[in-house]
């Protein structure tokens, strides 16, 4: 193939990678990384995805997808960061990067939305392995999902029945199995005004006619209302303007600071680094590393996500 040609070829695949990926795919060809020579259209969701997988391509001569995840345990005063990319398909599926959706099982079976296959997940001393979501809720755990259409909102709902959803059950919110809808619109009300949650007809809004950043304000103010004790945020500021992407991270560094636990899950290797404070990589489900976000290089996060690299202490742990 010529270098028109495959430039051309290039462009093509990039264009539907892009139209698949729920951010700007970074795509650059890579001559002679595989063994015996060959191509590697090396594929990933932001630059500093890119700068990593490059640096792993170098070092091994292929391209792996990777996760990054914090230990077990908190520290208070800590957000511990979990990152995923997914490089090296030409063509991915209609569902875009698989190997970042196996990466989002952590949180899936964590936060209870996929059962466990083996093992335990242990909650404050507490067995949750086969908890419902409500016992996890009830149990101090609040999660901000990945997706807010699908597992955050119902997107047919008015703003106050979506923000009571976590809580109707309770006493405050209903009497005799009937909701008591004054309670339910005045603690609606309430959380507008606190967290600037901004609709057209307020607490009576449909939920589906609210912008994004606006639809992302209202799953926070409900899971932070709650007064967690652990706080799963998953892509909290995925397809958000800046605006909102600064207030969502000062929500979260602020339940850092009230000494909650706080588990930052995200594909923007940017926001991970610059809002956690600590990153441990782990690597075929080994922990191969501790690092500081604010030392590390996203070349060398790339190292350990590969595998390429492994601390002495992450061996003993």
């Amino acid at each position: 193939m010529n270098t028109t040609l495959r430039r051309d070829a290039d462009e093509i695949i990039c264009s539907s990678i892009q139209a698949v990926l729920p951010d700007k795919a970074v795509c650059r060809a890579l001559e002679d990384f595989q063994p015996g020579g060959g191509r590697v259209l090396l594929v990933a969701a932001g630059k500093a995805a890119w700068q990593m997988a490059y640096a792993a391509v170098q070092a091994l001569g292929r391209v792996d997808g990777g996760v990054v995840v914090t230990k077990y345990g908190h520290v208070k005063g800590e957000i511990p960061g979990v990152a995923c990319y997914e490089a090296g398909h030409p063509v991915p599926d209609a569902n875009g990067f698989a190997a970042t959706q196996k990466a989002l099982e952590l949180v899936q079976g964590l936060t209870g939305l996929e059962k466990v296959g083996k093992g335990t997940v242990k909650f404050l001393g507490q067995d949750i392995t086969n908890a419902t979501i409500r016992d996890r809720s009830k149990h101090g755990m609040s999660h901000i999902p990945e997706d807010r259409h699908k597992h955050g909102l119902v997107l047919d709902y008015t703003l106050e029945q979506n923000l009571v959803l976590q809580r109707y059950w309770q006493p405050e919110f209903q009497k005799g199995g009937f909701i008591r809808a004054d309670k339910v619109r005045e603690y609606s009300d309430r959380l507008i005004k606190q967290y600037d949650v901004r609709s057209g007809q307020g607490s009576s809004t449909i939920v589906r006619s609210m912008s994004g950043g606006n639809q992302q304000k209202a799953i926070i103010a409900r899971e932070i209302d709650k007064d967690p004790t652990l706080l799963v945020a998953v892509q909290p500021t995925r397809g958000l303007d800046v605006g909102a992407i600064e207030y969502i991270h000062k929500q979260l560094v602020a339940q850092r600071d009230k000494g909650k636990a706080v588990l930052l899950v995200s594909l923007e290797l940017d926001e991970v680094m610059d809002v956690s404070d600590r990153i441990l990589v782990m690597y075929e489900g080994e922990i191969v590393g501790e690092l500081d976000p604010k030392k590390v290089t996203v070349e060398e996060l790339g190292l350990y996500m590969a595998g390429a690299k492994r601390d002495k202490v992450a061996k003993e742990a």
